[in-house]
This record gives C-alpha cells, structure tokens and sequence, in this order.
C-alpha cells in the first residue's frame, strides 16, 4: 500500500521561511500558490484512504506542549509504522523560530495575505477538511 501524508504550511509562513528562492519573497509565494493549485488537483484524485495531510502549526504546536507522542500515534497509525519511531523522531524536531507576519515587509505581507484569501477556500486543506 502507497500512504501520502502532506504537510500544510501557511503561505506565508512557507513563503518568509525560504525567501530568497525564486527570484525573491513574492515571487516565491506566487510559485507556493501555483504548487498549491496542483497538489490541490492531485490529491482530489487520490482515494482518500491512502492520503492524509498534517499541519506544520500543529506539529509546532504539539511539540510546545509536550504532546508530540499524540502526533507520532496518529500518524504512525495511518502510516502503518510504529509509533515509537515516530516519537522518536518528533522529539528532535524544533519548531521555527521565524515570525514571518512581524519580520515581513508590510506591503509584501499584504500581497501575500490577499494571495492567500482570494484562494485558500480551494486549496488544500481548505478543500478536504476530512482528510486530517
């Protein structure tokens, strides 16, 4: 059996975390949002039984709580690994310490938070909210 887990990451959060790709941070969100539009296509086409997706938020957040051990669970779970190594694995993550939204220049922040809202109803995660 082929398994996909997804991770999802903010548009803007993704675009500020490498934004000196693609020609700079705009550019960069502009090309974030079109690989969006594909893996949102993609991924409609999958049965929903081999695909998951994770928010990266919510690994951070997990992890800030002590609480990676649920993660690892669940997603070793759908997987079909064992959940010791994923908790294994969780407890070497570290979370970013970047704040795009505070660090970003106000102008560009606008631009991608409007890229984001005129689309983000018909991406992913938007688009298959069951597939958590």
């Amino acid at each position: 059996d082929v398994k996909v887990l997804v991770l999802h990451r903010g548009l803007i959060s993704a675009s500020w975390s490498h934004k000196e790709w693609d020609q700079g941070l705009l550019k960069h969100a502009r090309i974030l949002a079109l690989f969006m539009e594909y893996l949102t296509g993609v991924l409609g086409g999958l049965d929903p039984d081999m695909w998951r997706w994770v928010a990266y938020e919510d690994v951070c957040n997990a992890h800030l709580q002590g609480e990676h051990a649920a993660v690892a669970a669940a997603l070793s779970a759908f997987l079909g690994l064992p959940a010791a190594t994923l908790q294994r694995s969780f407890s070497h993550f570290r979370p970013s310490s970047k704040d795009a939204a505070a660090e970003m220049p106000g102008e560009t922040l606008r631009e991608i938070r409007a890229l984001e809202d005129r689309h983000s109803d018909r991406w992913f995660p938007s688009a298959f909210p069951g597939q958590r």
